[in-house]
């Protein structure tokens, strides 16, 4: 597990008012809550959190909130529950973190990273990706910060399960026989192969038809 430590500073109000003076300096409102604990209003700096974003894409991690000003918990475990942006400019103009406690487990979603280059894809095949981050069951400190799944072994018509993937720390809740990633063969080779398959069939019916014709005369 990777935990990121971000400084933050408690703040008075929830107006929107205020909120919007935060942000023309430079600053975003936000607030972390959960676990019975009362909701603490906070502000961050836009520049610290877009660089937290940027640079911990396709990763799971646990941010360590600095709240200073905050004389019951100076520093708390979260997640990013939920990013409010901007509909026209896609500027963040909230943050919401949920406080987890460290001895207890958490549900989040880790994504998944693909190694290799499929053999079956080299061949002509098409490698088609079902999932790309899996939800485990872990207690903080045990999360992944991805899942990594090699598929470079995979042929034409094989397919990496979630009982393929190997686990130490966490529990994952999908069916093991979910399918992950997977090989097929290009579509317009599938197409011809059902259209056959279909020709084939009507072929074999319309004979069965014949013979039953044949033995009622």
């Amino acid at each position: 597990m990777e935990l990121v430590e971000l400084a933050t500073s408690k703040r008075d109000s929830y107006k929107k008012g205020p909120a919007r003076r935060m942000r023309a300096q430079g600053k975003i409102p936000g607030v972390i809550y959960g676990h019975d604990l009362e909701s603490v209003p906070i502000v961050i700096d836009t520049k610290k959190l877009n660089w937290v974003l940027r640079h911990h894409i396709g990763r799971t991690y646990i941010i360590d909130v600095k709240i200073e000003g905050d004389a019951a918990v100076e520093d708390r475990w979260a997640i990013i529950r939920e990013l409010q942006r901007d509909p026209v400019t896609d500027n963040l103009v909230h943050v919401d973190f949920y406080q987890i406690k460290r001895g207890e487990e958490i549900s989040i979603g880790v994504p998944i990273h693909f190694v290799g280059s499929p053999i079956g894809v080299k061949s002509g095949g098409v490698l088609e990706v079902i999932l790309r981050s899996i939800e485990v069951k872990c207690l903080p400190r045990d999360i992944p910060e991805f899942i990594e799944v090699r598929i470079d072994e995979l042929n034409i018509g094989d397919a990496i399960h979630i009982s393929d993937i190997d686990r130490k720390d966490f529990e994952m809740s999908l069916d093991e026989r979910s399918i992950v990633a997977h090989v097929v063969e290009p579509r317009g080779i599938q197409e011809e192969k059902d259209t056959t398959d279909e020709d084939t069939e009507d072929g074999a019916e319309g004979e069965t038809e014949t013979e039953e014709t044949s033995e009622s005369k």
